[in-house]
């Protein structure tokens, strides 16, 4: 008899999950609150709030393992899923606040740029003296592809950046990066890690827009990052795919972003891209199963499909390429609808 892994979140991610967990026998169960997430037209569906202990824990004895698609799920209510939850909570509750994520990776000696957390128009001024303009205040919480985030460029900022990152937030000083770039890691139950290829991203509006590999950076950077997404792993105690996301500076040096406890946008190429995709390689590890091969199969070019493109790619699909349409409706500006991947021989 096959298995259940519960996925929390209804989701892109949750969808991509579903669908590479129904490719290797695995069977899918969503948990989510609203009536109709995409994820739920490609696998069983139970809607309830993410606070429904109650829920939770009837939806829990269904599944022989729990994982989930997204960080900002409120964490006091998890514990009823008692030893199922993979990776453990305790890497939502590092990543789900910007401060506690920076102090962590700090802790770990991950270089980042500096920091100070902001509570306060005094502690704003204060980061301002400390970290010196242009400075980045953002949302400690809830912020995502842009939202809660401003840029001060000079004390006539203050007041506004407040109203946009809110009265819990951290000042980010500026980097004068020359390139983005993420590592995709998986973590099985066996203290055994494998990583994909750096995947270099290009962002629109603090949104990414495109994803391509290989990355313009040497082996030893990208050793090196691989080795600081290993610390960051192995202290959480993680199972499952962990992404972390770097700044490269014009001096070869990187600074680490942030933290994604889940599969991640910038691997969404490795559904077609790699021999075992970020997606079946999560479930395999929240099932306990062995790891597939991460090898690339080509180089890769991969763009997401925002808000009402998306409308153009369903009227026209497209002849070369893989298209996956999420299945969102309707289209709306600022949403990622789907997103094209592109593999070329190396």
């Amino acid at each position: 008899m096959s298995k259940t892994v519960g996925i929390i979140g209804g989701g892109q991610l949750g969808r991509m999950l579903a669908m590479a967990a129904a490719k290797i026998g695995v069977r899918p169960h969503i948990f989510a609150p609203e009536p109709t997430p995409c994820a739920a037209d490609v696998a069983q569906f139970t809607q309830a709030q993410y606070d429904d202990e109650r829920a939770l824990q009837e939806w829990a004895r269904a599944c022989d393992a729990i994982t989930f698609e997204f960080e900002n799920i409120p964490t006091r209510h998890l514990d009823v899923l008692s030893d199922k939850l993979r990776p453990h909570h305790y890497a939502l509750t590092v990543s789900q606040n910007r401060v506690r994520e920076k102090e962590f990776l700090r802790n770990l000696d991950v270089p980042l740029a500096g920091f100070f957390p902001v509570k306060s128009r005094e502690d704003l001024q204060q980061a301002a003296n400390e970290l010196q303009y242009p400075i980045v205040l953002k949302s400690a919480e809830l912020g995502y592809d842009g939202k809660g985030q401003y840029v001060l460029s000079s004390s006539k900022d203050i007041d506004e950046a407040l109203t946009v990152a809110g009265d819990d937030a951290v000042a980010e000083a500026w980097v004068p990066f020359v390139g983005e770039f993420s590592i995709i890691a998986v973590f099985g139950q066996h203290n055994n890690v494998v990583f994909y290829d750096a995947c270099e991203n290009i962002h629109r509006k603090q949104m990414l827009a495109h994803t391509r590999l290989p990355a313009s950076i040497n082996q030893a950077t990208e050793a090196l990052a691989q080795n600081y997404v290993a610390s960051i792993g192995n202290a959480l105690g993680y199972v499952g795919t962990l992404t972390v996301e770097f700044f490269m500076l014009e001096d070869q040096s990187i600074l680490a972003n942030e933290i994604a406890p889940r599969v991640h946008n910038s691997g969404h190429w490795t559904i077609e891209g790699a021999y075992t995709s970020q997606f079946e390689n999560h479930i395999r590890a929240v099932m306990g199963m062995p790891l597939g091969s991460t090898k690339r199969l080509g180089n890769i070019f991969m763009e997401n499909i925002v808000g009402l493109d998306m409308q153009n790619y369903r009227e026209n699909l497209p002849q070369e390429g893989s298209f996956h349409d999420y299945g969102k409706n309707p289209p709306k500006a600022g949403r990622k609808m789907g997103h094209l991947t592109k593999i070329l021989p190396f």
